[in-house]
């Protein structure tokens, strides 16, 4: 008897069971990060575009998108070694080491911005530590509870993505 490999074995059950709670647990944390960003003055769909999300909360917390950089330097070096380099274990050690900083400074680049964004809606730096560890419970918590963004200027130039600040607006 073959273990894990039939249709209706465990592992496929396993397998669609974690995919269905992670659709899930991405669905809850899209929800509440445009409930977040209404509460900001963001367009609500923004939070469903995948890089404008990101950048949508960079400029949320005031970070600067140089933080973007942090996990992106070691994937080019890692990209420039595998290409130059030969195989061998050497480029295996190198690669996994270069990869794991790009998730270490990921992480830290995320950290960054959670907390950032945590302290703009008044909550504590350790509030800002469960939106990067737990986003899809604390942006839930952030979304629904009955704090409000603390800025004086809303973030009005996110609503104009696509325009350039150059160009006069057409007068109808």
């Amino acid at each position: 008897m073959t273990s894990g490999t039939s249709l209706l074995g465990y592992d496929f059950l396993s397998s669609f069971l974690n995919s269905s709670m992670n659709l899930v647990f991405l669905f809850i944390f899209l929800i509440a990060l445009s409930k977040v960003f209404i509460k900001a003055g963001v367009q609500w769909w923004y939070a469903f575009i995948p890089v404008v999300n990101i950048f949508c909360l960079f400029k949320l917390a005031r970070v600067s998108l140089l933080w973007l950089l942090l996990p992106v330097a070691p994937l080019l070096a890692l990209t420039t070694f595998v290409v130059v380099s030969h195989s061998g274990w050497g480029t295996i050690i190198v690669g996994f080491a270069l990869f794991v900083t790009s998730l270490v400074l990921g992480f830290i680049a995320m950290l960054r911005v959670s907390v950032a964004v945590a302290k703009k809606f008044g909550h504590s730096g350790w509030f800002g530590v469960g939106l990067s560890v737990l986003p899809w419970l604390f942006y839930s918590v952030l979304a629904f509870n009955s704090s409000e963004y603390q800025q004086e200027d809303r973030i009005e130039e996110l609503n104009n993505v696509a325009t350039d600040p150059s160009v006069p607006e057409a007068k109808t």
